[in-house]
């Protein structure tokens, strides 16, 4: 093999070696952007959870506030009806 082979060898090797070394680092900023959007869907994923029980939180409480509302009408219906059949008896 005479230097002229040896050299064109060599520059073969190199332009490989260039290839390969591209071709990783797109791989790596692709691996590391990937990784990036699974990060993002997660917390996503968080929040709506958080969301959701928030949401069940409001229709629990707003559930209590009515009922704390008809019992409220119920006992001025009753408080009146009383002071009505008082009025009646006097």
């Amino acid at each position: 093999m005479n230097d002229a082979e040896k050299g064109q060898l060599l520059e073969q090797l190199t332009k490989k070696e260039e290839a390969q070394t591209k071709e990783k680092k797109k791989k790596e900023k692709l691996l590391k952007k990937i990784k990036g959007m699974e990060e993002k869907l997660l917390r996503g994923n968080e929040l709506m959870e958080e969301a959701m029980k928030q949401e069940k939180q409001l229709l629990k409480t707003k559930a209590m506030v009515d009922e704390k509302r008809r019992e409220q009408v119920r006992i001025e219906q009753e408080a009146k009806r009383l002071q009505e059949q008082k009025i009646t008896l006097q």
